[in-house]
This record gives structure tokens, C-alpha cells and sequence, in this order.
């Protein structure tokens, strides 16, 4: 028996996503794009562009998975995509809005998998086999990652040394 459950991940991405939420609380599109994560690192409106993007990949990625058996899951090319869709340039109001209803639309996904569905198997470009439930422990650990990029980024933690 596993001590992951499938329901904990929606009750965790609400939560992680309220935590981006609460983070960028009061961040204007000025502060959004000025402070930066060291001399080339992201702004915090290209953190939430790779964020919203993450999220479309990842619905496709689960979507695949409960339609095909064992597909080749797409590519997250996420530094490709900053360029090619100028993250830098994108209002961080309007790509935070798209972010939230796209989260809403991940944990609807969720909400409505049969119990075996989270079982559905995929190669993931980068780490081989995985499952949906797999994907679900990424979702929220990505957005855990980039809360503390966020925070960092904000100067509102030190950050771990790494």
C-alpha cells in the first residue's frame, strides 16, 4: 500500500497554487519584471509564464496517458518557450489569471480519475516510465520550486544553499 494518495494531490495544488497566489500578492508588472534570479536568471513574470505553460504540458502529458497506453510524452522545452513566446514581455496580471484558470482545469482532471487511471503509464522524455500519479507529485513540487524562486526572487527568503 502507498502512503500517496491521489486526493492529497488536489488538496496540494490548490494550496501550492494559493501560496504562488499569496507570494505575489501586490507585485506589480514593474517589480514583476525588474527584480531578477541573479545577473541571467528569470523575473518573476517569466517564472509565472513557465508556470502556465508547465500547467498545459503537464494536462496534455496526463491526457495522453489516459487515452493511449504508454505513449511518448511531449517536451517541456521551458528556455525555448521563454524565448519564443517573449515571457519577458507578457502582463503578469493576464498570464496569472490564465495560470489560475488552468489550475482549476488540472485539479477538475484530477477530481475526475478512477482510481486505476492514476495507474496510466507514459515515457517521459526526460525521466523515462511514469505514471499519473507520478505527474501529480511533480505538479506540486514544481510549484514549490519556483515558490521559493518566487520568494527569493522577492527577497523575501534567503533561499537554500545549495
Amino acid at each position: 500500500m502507498t502512503m500517496i494518495r491521489p486526493g492529497s494531490f488536489q488538496r496540494n495544488a490548490r494550496r501550492t497554487h494559493a501560496i504562488l497566489e499569496a507570494l505575489l500578492q501586490g507585485v506589480d508588472q514593474a517589480t514583476g519584471t525588474s527584480l531578477r534570479d541573479g545577473a541571467d536568471g528569470w523575473n518573476c513574470v517569466e517564472v509565472v509564464c513557465h508556470l502556465r505553460d508547465f500547467e498545459l504540458i503537464w494536462q496534455e502529458r496526463v491526457r495522453l496517458m489516459l487515452a493511449q497506453s504508454n505513449p511518448l510524452l511531449p517536451v517541456f522545452d521551458h528556455e525555448g518557450d521563454a524565448i519564443r513566446k517573449n515571457y519577458a514581455a507578457q502582463n503578469l496580471a493576464a498570464v496569472w489569471a490564465e495560470r489560475t484558470r488552468l489550475r482549476r482545469e488540472s485539479v477538475a482532471l484530477m477530481d475526475g480519475l478512477a482510481e486505476m487511471q492514476w495507474n496510466c503509464r507514459g515515457v517521459h522524455p526526460e525521466a523515462g516510465q511514469v505514471d499519473v500519479l507520478q505527474l501529480g507529485m511533480q505538479m506540486c513540487l514544481h510549484d514549490v520550486d519556483h515558490a521559493e524562486q518566487i520568494a527569493r526572487i522577492l527577497g523575501k527568503t534567503a533561499g537554500w544553499q545549495e
